[in-house]
């Protein structure tokens, strides 16, 4: 008989709280991250903090979207490779089904989506109560001491100050060097390492050996139809595994292989395409299913339906199986002394990134997008009201997120 906490953390159980998450994941990477948080760790209390900020630095360093690698990890951590595949396939699905159907009305009567500006920016500006709520419940235990602070600083510089063409780079670089700095500072005396068994146990090869096939056969360009639904598979599980650093790194790579290199869209759908991601919960490498479902959907509707599922199970699977194995060698060598300080040094530095990417997203916010044209007075007064009601709805009143972001929304319809 199962006992209540395996109940409770079903698979079944897991797909459904990411189900919930994915429907208002706004904001990007950290954001999503920190409505996980507050879920997980907070109201539900399935994973630790510490955790949790482990799968984000595991999501940092390897290839594919970074949230649905943390999710993959988080689903995996509570409920071994079940869990992992129902919440990867929970966060995903409220995204892809509303691509699809947005997708469909935009070729199907070429009409673009209507602006309801203002009621993502209301969504916005909660998601940003909800990062700066976290990341002062995280600072509590991560950051204790001169060099704890002194890493989230400097990752929080990073983010804020480098070049984008650089970014990447400095992002890797600081995560690097904040776990160095921590292997040798912060180590401890080792623990023995518990065996990993049950779900969480079995051969790594093979969610290893997957997605580096798949790679494979893309770079040898294989002599199939190119607008086949197999092309279209291998074409973007072939991208995946060299998407390192989010999925803004995606749009410039991927651009040059669906409108220069296949022809599959002109440069103005691919452009309308990652509007479409950017106004849809979820990760921008969704678009992915926007072009899925428009290489296609020539062969009729339901076959575009399933071009745009095969198209975002390829660019966001291999990514997440290789989490999945580097989730289960992490606990098979957490216990280690260094790593413990490794871990530690990294959690400082990525709750400085979670802090800046706040501050990032609040300014564009509160901009209107518009730098050139400058802040207006009123549209920003409107956007802290918005941002402090938020903060008041989670901090005071407890509210869950779920709860107080499409309210945000509704708010930024009204004032903004």
């Amino acid at each position: 008989m199962k006992s209540e906490t395996d109940s409770t953390r079903s698979p079944l159980t897991l797909g459904w709280e990411f189900f919930k998450i994915g429907c208002v994941a706004f904001g990007g990477f950290m954001a999503v991250i920190s409505v996980i948080e507050d879920v997980f760790v907070r109201k539900l209390g399935w994973i630790k903090q510490e955790e949790m900020l482990d799968g984000v630095s595991l999501a940092n360093v390897l290839p594919g979207p970074q949230a649905v690698n943390t999710v993959t990890y988080v689903g995996y951590t509570c409920g071994g490779r079940k869990g992992a595949l129902a919440s990867f396939v929970g966060i995903l699905t409220p995204t892809y089904i509303l691509v699809t159907g947005l997708t469909f009305l935009y070729f199907e009567y070429a009409q673009g989506v209507p602006s309801i500006e203002s009621f993502f920016t209301g969504l916005v500006l909660a998601v940003v109560a909800v990062i700066f709520n976290v990341v002062w419940r995280m600072q509590g235990k991560c950051l204790q001491g001169p060099l704890t602070w002194g890493l989230a600083l400097m990752a929080a510089a990073s983010v804020l100050t480098i070049p984008t063409d650089w970014k990447l780079r400095a992002t890797l670089g600081v995560l690097a060097l904040a776990a160095l700095l921590g292997s040798r500072v912060f180590r401890t005396t080792p623990d023995p390492v518990p065996a990993v068994a049950g779900d969480k146990g079995g051969s790594v090869l093979p969610l290893v050996a997957l997605p580096l096939l798949l790679s494979g056969l893309y770079l040898l360009d294989l002599p199939i139809p190119k607008d086949g639904l197999i092309h279209v598979a291998i074409t973007f599980a072939g991208l995946s595994v060299l998407l390192f650093g989010g999925g803004y790194v995606f749009i410039p790579m991927i651009m040059h292989v669906v409108v220069e290199q296949e022809g599959w869209l002109t440069l103005g759908q691919f452009n309308d395409g990652i509007a479409m991601s950017q106004v849809t919960p979820g990760p921008i490498v969704i678009s992915a299913a926007f072009i899925g479902q428009k290489v296609l959907m020539e062969q009729g509707a339901l076959w575009g339906i399933v071009g745009g599922l095969v198209a975002t199970l390829a660019i966001f699977g291999p990514p997440a199986l290789l989490m999945v194995a580097a989730s289960q060698m992490l606990e098979r060598v957490k216990g280690s002394g260094r790593v413990q300080g490794a871990l530690k040094g990294a959690r400082a530095a990525i709750v400085g990134m979670i802090a800046a990417a706040g501050v990032t997203i609040l300014l564009s916010e509160v901009g209107g997008g518009d730098p050139v044209g400058g802040v207006d007075p009123m549209r920003a007064a409107q956007s802290f009201g918005i941002l402090i009601l938020s903060l008041l709805a989670l901090v005071r009143f407890k509210l869950p997120v779920v709860m107080v972001i499409p309210a945000a929304g509704g708010l930024g319809l009204l004032l903004l």
